[in-house]
This record gives C-alpha cells, sequence and structure tokens, in this order.
C-alpha cells in the first residue's frame, strides 16, 4: 500500500516578494561549500531557498548566512559596540531560524522537459528584511523596498530566468552567481 501527501493548490508560487514564514533549517555542504537550506509553511519541502557561505576576503567573517539569520530577526544573543561600530553576537544554530519572517524573491526559471517549455519557481538566494526592530536595527518599510530593489538589481545581473515585479518583467539569462555582494556586510 502507498500513501501521498496532498497540497492544497492556494499556495502562490507567482514572480515577485512574497512574506513567508521558515518552517525548516538545515545546514549541509554543496560542492564542498557550506550551505543553509530554508523552506517555508505552506509549501512543500522541496521548494526551498538555499544560502551560500561567503566569507569576507580582507577580515574573513562570513557574513552571507549571517545576513539571513541577520534579516530574519533570529538568534540575536548581545550587541557589542567595537570602536563606534556595532556588532551583532549571533546563535547560528538553524533552529533559531524556524518561525521567523522574511521576504523572499520568487523567479520563474524555464526547464525543458521532453521537448515540452515550462516555468518552475524557484526562491532567488538573497532575501530581504520584514519591518522590525530590535536591540540592533530596526527596518521600516522604506528600508525593506531598498533591501528589496537591491535583490532585484542582483537578480537582473546574475539571475537566470524571469522576475516580475511592479509591473516591469526582469529577464536574465545569466548563470547564477552566489557571491558577489561586497559592498553588503552581511
Amino acid at each position: 500500500m502507498r500513501t501521498i501527501t496532498l497540497f492544497e493548490n492556494s499556495v502562490d508560487y507567482t514572480a515577485g516578494w512574497h512574506e513567508l514564514t521558515i518552517a525548516t533549517a538545515k545546514y549541509g555542504k554543496s560542492n564542498d561549500t557550506p550551505v543553509l537550506d530554508i523552506t517555508f509553511e505552506g509549501y512543500p519541502d522541496n521548494f526551498n531557498m538555499r544560502t551560500w557561505a561567503k566569507h569576507n576576503e580582507k577580515t574573513n567573517e562570513e557574513w552571507r548566512i549571517a545576513r539571513l539569520f541577520r534579516f530574519a530577526n533570529a538568534g540575536i544573543t548581545e550587541v557589542l559596540e567595537e570602536d563606534g561600530k556595532k556588532r551583532i553576537a549571533l546563535n547560528d544554530d538553524a533552529d533559531q531560524l524556524i518561525g521567523k519572517r522574511l521576504n523572499v524573491l520568487f523567479y520563474k526559471e524555464p526547464v525543458n522537459v521532453d521537448g515540452e517549455e515550462r516555468q518552475y519557481s524557484r526562491a532567488y538566494s538573497t532575501p530581504a528584511p520584514t519591518v522590525f526592530s530590535n536591540q540592533a536595527e530596526s527596518y521600516d518599510e522604506d528600508a525593506v523596498g531598498r533591501f528589496k530593489v537591491k535583490a532585484e538589481e542582483q537578480f537582473a545581473n546574475y539571475g537566470k530566468g524571469t522576475l516580475s515585479t511592479n509591473g516591469t518583467v526582469i529577464s536574465s539569462e545569466k548563470e547564477l552567481v552566489t557571491a558577489d555582494d561586497e559592498d553588503l556586510p552581511f
């Protein structure tokens, strides 16, 4: 005997921004690079967002996965002041992300199966924060909007597939690059 899980068709896969709650988070490796895979409440487990670790070349501080924790307002244990700069101490256990919210950019990736063109939705690897405030920083609608624009620009430069935001369709056929965000500290 066999069983299957049925999913309601109310799941929204349209290209653009979605505010989602993290259901699972798990560390792993891909091509010898540490990754963090997260899934979202209401979506099947095979729909995930993968974040690759990226280190600052000057300080060797990992910033890409740390940015995910920062934008999800997760795992902050202490805010440190050093030389006039704020630093955040993080508990980066993946379970700290569960139940936290993020803005996630969906795009359509073309896949050719047996000669048939199809469009599959994917979650882009660069999220944006939601509106929140904590002991270290706060994000209002304008700040969230700026991070969304930055992610859309990154997608246009490095992404693969199509994205529709604010009535504008962005199409990119370049290979997905997982690291060239040097101007972002996290």
